[in-house]
């Protein structure tokens, strides 16, 4: 196997496991955390809550957790203008990805370096679609509260977009390079 062919077999795998990443991350609600903090319209309550971008669960008890108020999920809202701004660049990021995959792998079968670079774009303009929703999500969630922690779910959405664009950049410079095939 040459080097090029190495470097578009990286490049693929690390699309693959960033995709796969991301999805996770994407999916899930451990984006931030509020972490038994004074619940300020009750007295004595606390709050314990999670969110990500499609569900928020809120945990409110009284007397440290020995009488529970309030306790469930729901969809979030998109009270905040950044929110739908987020969602939308961390969709399209998505999107973007999941259709640069196949079609980089399969323009790898047939041998065709245009569609292989349509492909690793797509991956790429994808994961920096991400990158910016997720910073931009986690960024104006902490400047609205100072209290929220960055969790597992918004660091495997950004760690999955930046290995996705790095496998992006691999497949990019191994058609560069001169390699077409992966046949």
């Amino acid at each position: 196997m040459t080097p090029t062919a190495r470097l578009w077999n990286l490049g693929l795998l690390l699309s693959c496991i960033g995709l796969v990443m991301y999805v996770v991350g994407f999916s899930t609600d451990w984006w931030c955390d509020l972490d038994n903090e004074v619940y300020a319209p009750i007295a004595g309550a606390r709050i314990n809550a999670h969110f990500g971008l499609w569900r928020k669960c809120i945990t409110i008890s009284v007397n440290n957790s020995e009488r529970v108020i309030s306790d469930g999920c729901e969809d979030m809202d998109n009270d905040e203008t950044y929110k739908p701004a987020a969602k939308t660049l961390c969709s399209v990021g998505l999107i973007l990805s999941i259709l640069g995959v196949p079609i980089a792998l399969l323009a790898g079968c047939s041998a065709s370096p245009k569609a292989m670079a349509f492909g690793g774009t797509l991956i790429l303009v994808g994961a920096v679609a991400a990158v910016v929703g997720s910073a931009v999500y986690i960024g104006k969630a902490k400047d609205n509260d100072d209290r929220l922690e960055a969790e597992y779910s918004s660091f495997l959405a950004l760690i999955g977009s930046i290995v996705a664009g790095a496998g992006a950049i691999c497949q990019l410079l191994s058609i560069r390079t001169g390699y077409y095939t992966l046949a």
